[in-house]
């Protein structure tokens, strides 16, 4: 795991234990103005459920430094220099052209041996091999421009997303 991001870790789980304490001070101090002999069936059970949530914001926390870690290998790799909406692209292919971008997509077919299709994108130089099925990518091209309202794209790799919107890799800050 990136080295980076281990002071951010550090940070979100302080803050996710301070949130967990701030609950329970709060329904403790509620409880014992209401009933004080609530307090000592309730800590023990308020105590619990800070603590599992505290966890449960903490696996987020992780879970989420962990996308962005496979976020920023993808983009260092290919040299992406940005993250463009599909609908941006093809409302405005030659604002990027030239350039290296990410687009969220889906792999169609391959319209021949070295050709793909990706949602009405034509990106050509995808290898020949990697794509078996339709399937959601995070896809780094370089673009081209549009022929005939067609985005034309080169092929510079490719994020084969394991869940749907491809949700398990997010820019940082998304």
């Amino acid at each position: 795991m990136n080295q980076n991001l281990a002071p951010r870790r550090e940070q979100l789980d302080g803050i996710s234990a301070r949130i967990g304490r701030i609950l329970l001070v709060s329904v403790l101090a509620v409880s014992s103005v209401t009933s004080p002999g609530c307090v000592l069936l309730a800590a023990p059970i308020l105590a619990v459920a800070a603590h599992a949530k505290h966890r449960k914001d903490s696996d987020v926390a992780q879970q989420n430094l962990l996308k962005e870690e496979r976020w920023n290998e993808f983009a260092a790799k290919y040299n992406v220099q940005e993250e463009v909406k599909l609908e941006d692209l093809r409302r405005e292919p030659q604002k990027y052209s030239g350039r290296t971008i990410a687009v969220r997509t889906q792999f169609d077919r391959m319209l021949s041996s070295d050709t793909g299709s990706f949602e009405g994108l034509t990106v050509i130089g995808v290898p020949s091999d990697l794509f078996r099925s339709q399937r959601p990518v995070v896809l780094a091209a370089q673009v081209n421009g549009a022929e005939n309202q067609v985005v034309q794209l080169t092929f510079v790799g490719a994020y084969l997303c394991d869940e749907i919107w491809c949700s398990d890799i997010t820019p940082p800050n998304k």
